[in-house]
């Protein structure tokens, strides 16, 4: 078998693959691979047959960790066919693409899995989590200060996300094609952008999917009262709202994990920090490379270096993206060594509220 980059001769194959493994159908299917799937994001692995074992495509993203700007990859269609299935081919295309991601400068790697403990073999952990709340209403409404929006309105959504997100950590720094991307794209899948205008000038957004009686919104956000009142003009016997924290009068329902990261490559992330006095030894199982002692902030030592503190691959990420803290952590016991060393992990990067969509 052999990996590489998709040519123009595998997109067919690969195209049948979704259709099988995600149940993709048509006309979404073949807009989907005609205007937002580019083969040189993708990789293939293929059998010694010919066959297509396993393909996967990786979704460039700039994040915004610690007040940084970081270069990632959404990795989406990990799909291998059922005849291809317990071979280790998903494991070995996996593998190619971190190798790959690290090779061109970028550090953090993030999917959505279909199996958690599948992907924290392979150094992932959860990163982010979304609060599920529900709403209701007694009676329809109609308020003439909203309407439908597009992507003639992006620019004013993106402000309105960046005023959100000034709290956040690892969300997306989304430019014009990461708005067309998703409003596209679900605009293909039903889905409906609702807009509050306060004198004429967009201040508060909801998107969101109809599916039979119910409504699920993707995104809500803006002012707390807009938002109830872009949610009482849609006709829904039941809403289900994501991540939507700040409005008042929602019932939680739960908090579910979500989205997952790892560090490619622990050099990039170490030229990204402080340089401090804490010696840091990394167990890496999936990439042996990044198994060894780093200076924080600074240069890989030698393996048998003296160290501080010890952490699987999958804490140190959780620590850099700001989702648990260094302290939680050493309580969980996902950290040892030196609790003096620990606190200056905390020092560094403190555990932060992380939003993606």
């Amino acid at each position: 078998m052999y990996i590489k980059t998709v040519d123009k001769f595998d997109k067919k194959d690969i195209k049948n693959l979704w259709a099988e493994a995600f149940c993709e159908k048509e006309p979404f299917l073949s807009w989907y691979f005609d205007n937002f799937w580019k083969e040189e994001n993708s990789l293939c692995l293929r059998c010694d047959s010919g066959e297509i074992g396993a393909a996967l495509t990786m979704i460039p993203y700039d994040l915004c960790v610690n007040n940084t700007k970081i270069s990632s990859s959404y990795i989406a269609g990990v799909s291998v066919p059922k005849n291809h299935r317990l071979k280790g081919f998903a494991k070995a295309i996996m593998k190619e693409a971190l190798l790959k991601q690290a090779e061109i400068g970028e550090p953090i790697s993030l999917l959505i899995p279909f199996n958690y403990d599948f992907y924290r073999k392979m150094g992932y952990e959860v990163c982010y989590e979304r609060n599920i709340y529900s709403f209701s209403s007694n009676e329809l409404k109609v308020y003439p200060e909203i309407k439908n929006l597009s992507m003639e309105n992006y620019r004013e959504m993106n402000e309105i996300y960046l005023d959100f997100c000034k709290n956040k950590n690892g969300y997306n720094i989304r430019r014009k094609k990461d708005w067309e991307y998703a409003l596209k794209r679900l605009f293909e899948q039903n889905t409906t952008s609702l807009g509050y205008f306060d004198n004429s000038e967009l201040s508060s957004y909801v998107v969101y999917t109809k599916e039979k009686d119910n409504v699920i919104v993707h995104e809500a956000i803006g002012k707390e009262n807009e938002i109830i009142k872009l949610l009482e003009t849609i006709d829904a016997k039941k809403i289900i709202v994501f991540d939507a924290s700040t409005i008042k009068g929602l019932k939680k329902i739960k908090t579910i994990p979500t989205v997952m990261a790892r560090v490619t490559e622990v050099s990039l992330i170490m030229q990204k920090l402080t340089l401090c006095p804490v010696k840091i030894k990394i167990n890496d199982n999936f990439i042996p490379e990044n198994n060894g002692v780093y200076e924080l902030g600074g240069n890989k030592l030698s393996d048998n270096s003296k160290y501080d503190i010890e952490m699987d691959i999958r804490y140190f990420t959780q620590w850099f993206m700001g989702y648990k803290s260094g302290f939680e952590l050493y309580k969980e016991k996902n950290i040892t060594g030196n609790p003096e060393k620990v606190a200056i992990l905390d020092k560094l990067i403190k555990k932060q509220d992380n939003y993606i969509n």
